[in-house]
């Protein structure tokens, strides 16, 4: 088995389910009762078949019920490994070696897979009066064992108000014989289609290229950068100088002395290869100058 790890019901788990078989979809592979091929299956196909056309799931999955059952689950979680003396750890995705067939239990441990489940009321009492789980479900528990290798699942049941029940299901090999023969015709159903797709010019889109992150990150070299960038920034002096400098090089130039008394205080000209302001106390023209700052005019 191949695991992944992400988060369950995230993007990243979506887009790892998208165009799989994944166990809670088994009840339309295998018919529960009879273990007999489900009339389901080619609609399945090409609902995966259409999933992988398009690169994205059909349906998002993410149901106030589930939500609901997340709130609850740490705490039923916690009760379970306090009572069997046990880890367990949270797990998004496994596939089997091949990458193909998928199955998405709730916690795993080095023994047993864990499935959470917030059953309506009539089901919980009959995990508490011993029953075990539905037709239905026994398709996603055994498809589970049947992906991830392991020999027992064990469902924690919570319902408001109602003791929590722990219902231990075993790996059933008769059971997985015919399943793992119906997945293997589906799969071949699903590539049948795609094949057909692929001569009608359809084909799925590119995987976009992985997002450059390298320029994400702030290196060294820029902390020493923006430090001195703020360190300059801050000087009052270097702020002053370069003020004074901007203004020098921008005087305009001239090939004699204008009247001073017709400049305002302060104006700066550029006359012979200096810079000039008006002295009117003078009557005349004075250097300019700002030690520190030169500029060629």
């Amino acid at each position: 088995m191949i695991r992944h790890n992400c988060s369950q019901y995230s993007p990243e788990w979506n887009a790892l389910r998208c165009g799989i078989p994944s166990a809670s979809q088994f009840h339309r592979v295998i018919t529960p009762k009879t273990r007999k091929r489900s009339a389901q299956l080619e609609q399945y196909a090409r609902e995966l078949a259409a999933e992988r056309l398009r690169g994205i799931p059909l349906e998002t999955i993410s149901t106030a019920a589930m939500t609901d059952g997340t709130e609850r689950e740490e705490q039923a979680v916690a009760s379970y490994e306090l009572t069997h003396g046990i880890d367990t750890e949270p797990v998004g995705f496994i596939t089997t070696d091949d990458g193909l067939i998928g199955a998405s239990p709730d916690r795993i441990t080095p023994t047993r897979l864990i499935e959470t489940k917030n059953p309506k009321a009539h089901t919980h009492v009959g995990y508490l009066l011993g029953e075990g789980p539905d037709d239905d479900y026994r398709c996603q528990l055994q498809g589970q064992l049947y992906v991830c290798e392991y020999k027992q699942v064990d469902i924690i049941s919570c319902f408001p108000g109602l003791p929590d029940v722990v219902v231990e299901v075993g790996r059933d090999e008769e059971f997985i014989g015919p399943l793992a023969l119906y997945l293997r015709e589906l799969l071949v159903m699903v590539e049948e289609f795609m094949v057909r797709f692929e001569k009608m010019g359809y084909r799925p889109p590119e995987p976009e290229p992985e997002a450059d992150h390298s320029n994400d990150f702030v290196t060294d070299e820029d902390v020493d950068r923006i430090l001195a960038n703020i360190s300059q920034s801050e000087d009052p002096v270097q702020q002053q100088k370069e003020h004074q400098r901007r203004r020098m090089a921008a005087a305009p130039k001239y090939a004699e002395f204008p009247d001073p008394f017709e400049r305002a205080h302060g104006e700066l000209i550029s006359v012979g290869g200096k810079i000039w302001t008006p002295n009117l106390q003078k009557s005349g023209w004075e250097e300019y100058k700002v030690p520190g700052v030169e500029v060629a005019v």
